[in-house]
């Protein structure tokens, strides 16, 4: 049981300093002019379903249309 506390204290410190740094980077984004989620997001609406689905494919690292008519 002590173990188990002992887990659980590291995890949560280790939490906790996520939390922080999570916090500096939101802060210094707001003071750049950005917003979290306006960093590296990809607007949908710009893009239609098929290249969604072709990147998604790319990430996934699996062949899409572009690779196969090669």
């Amino acid at each position: 049981m002590e173990e188990r506390c002992q887990k659980m204290a590291e995890k949560l410190a280790e939490l906790e300093g996520q939390l922080a740094a999570s916090k500096k980077e939101n802060k210094e984004l707001k003071e750049k002019g950005k917003d979290r989620e306006e960093v590296g997001r990809i607007d949908l609406d710009d893009i239609d379903s098929e290249e969604i689905k072709l990147r998604a494919d790319a990430l996934d690292g699996k062949n899409n249309k572009k690779t196969k008519q090669r």
